[in-house]
Order: C-alpha cells, then structure tokens, then sequence
C-alpha cells in the first residue's frame, strides 16, 4: 500500500515538474538577434536639431484657422516637450509638413486630405561623389471625413504624425547607442 501511495505521490511531483518547466518554456523570452533597423528609421540616429518647413496650406485650411503658423506653433510646442531643438539658419537638416487638402462637389459634406512629414538632410550619392539635400525619411497620412470635422482630424492627424517621428527619432539613437556600447565591450 504505502509502494502505491509513494508511486502516486512521486508521478503527482514528475507531473509538477512537468507543467512548471512547461509554463516557464511557454513564457520565457524569444531570443532572437536584433534586426536593424529599416535604412530610412537609421537615418535619424542623433539628430538633436532641425529647421521646421511648413508649406503653404489653401484657403479652404485657413478658412478654419488652420494656417502655416499655426501649424508651426503646434509642431514647436510637441518638440518643446522633447530633446529636439528647432533652429532657423543652419545646415541643420529640415523637417518638412505638407498638408494636401481635396473636396468633390460630388459629395457634399466630405473631404480628403493627405498629410505627410518628412526629414530632408544631407546625403552623399556615391556614384555621383556629391553630397545633396535628399529626403530620408517621411510619414504620411491619408484620410476622408465628414467637412464639419476637418480642423479636428487634420489637427489631430499633425500631432500623430510628429510624435510618431519623434518616437522614431529616440529608437533610432537608442538602438545605435546600444549597438556602440555592444561594440566597446
């Protein structure tokens, strides 16, 4: 009797151990190597400034009080909030926001609109031995909606748009710091 008993208690603590090592299988870490980076997420490792180049929006934006300085204010606020410095007059590379606005008489009450935010900085074009302003980076956001909401969704889409880049820009050095303290050890 006490032969059964031990066998039972023996198989209940193989079995313990069993779903333990099983559990913590399921829930370890995946390690896997590092992938780098896509090229144009590389390109913004260590910028810490840039000049901010707003195109000029239409009158249907400015008729809502969406303006080039506007738009200005509200970008200089979000990278207030950041380690990324707006200068003016430099060879600082430009970030640039675009702001393409479309109606269709077709469909009353509606609007599209195609918002994009890229970096433009200096790039060497090897085959060519010259070093030229290139655009290295972009994000874009396209959309339709309602006219009456128009100065909220294109607002909003702008502040996507820049923390998304700022976010990008912090990824951007941390992995290529990490991978420079990878390299000194």
């Amino acid at each position: 009797m006490k032969l059964t008993r031990y066998r039972i208690w023996m198989a209940g603590i193989g079995l313990a151990v069993i779903m333990l090592l099983a559990s913590v299988a399921a829930t370890a870490p995946i390690l896997r190597k590092n992938k780098p980076l896509p090229t144009k997420v590389r390109s913004l490792a260590g910028i810490k400034q840039f000049r901010l180049r707003i195109e000029p929006v239409g009158h249907h934006l400015e008729s809502v009080g969406i303006t080039p300085n506007s738009l200005e204010a509200q970008c200089t606020k979000l990278f207030a909030e950041t380690n990324l410095r707006i200068v003016s007059g430099s060879d600082a590379p430009i970030v640039k926001l675009r702001i393409f606005y479309v109606t269709e008489s077709s469909l009353q009450n509606a609007f599209g609109f195609s918002i994009r935010l890229s970096l433009i900085q200096s790039m060497t074009v090897d085959r060519l031995g010259e070093s030229m302003p290139l655009e290295s980076y972009s994000l874009q956001s396209l959309g339709i909606d309602k006219l009456k909401n128009r100065r909220k969704i294109l607002l909003e889409t702008v502040d996507q748009l820049v923390k998304r880049f700022i976010l990008s820009v912090d990824r951007a050095t941390m992995t290529r710091d990490n991978q420079e303290a990878a390299d000194d050890r």
